[in-house]
């Protein structure tokens, strides 16, 4: 199942719901969403707490080499994974992906994830991280 996207220019945030059975396929696709719009450099939140992988540890490690190599020059922004904690499985795969330099974290609920990027967005913009379109 694709995962929902809405872009908020305004705030520089995109919050993804993925629902039901997520594959590769669907991460590329939300990939290349972000890079087509031009917000690989907002802040991010991917709830996928509805969601079964279809996808092995292994499968996702080489997929996160992937997005390590794709335009290492651009800036990334935070990224915030909301998985339910029951989901041990799911979780397994995202806790502790080094995401090529970007601040990525594991959260079991929207709320936590959200103040957690609004803090690490106001870190990042203080710190003079890019922040340009």
């Amino acid at each position: 199942m694709p995962i929902r996207v809405t872009i908020d220019h305004y705030n520089r945030v995109v919050v993804g719901v993925g629902d039901g059975v997520l594959t590769i396929p669907d991460l590329v696709a939300y990939g290349l969403e972000m890079l087509q719009a031009k917000v690989v450099h907002y802040g991010k939140i991917i709830d996928l707490a509805g969601s079964e992988p279809d996808f092995t540890a292994a499968e996702m490690a080489a997929f996160a080499q992937v997005l390590r190599q794709t335009r290492p020059d651009t800036p990334r922004g935070p990224l915030a994974l909301v998985i339910d904690p029951k989901r041990g499985d799911l979780a397994k795969i995202f806790v502790g992906l080094e995401m090529g330099g970007r601040r990525a974290e594991v959260f079991r609920s929207i709320h936590d994830a959200r103040q957690w990027l609004s803090v690490e967005m106001t870190r990042q913009k203080s710190e003079g991280d890019p922040w340009k379109d």
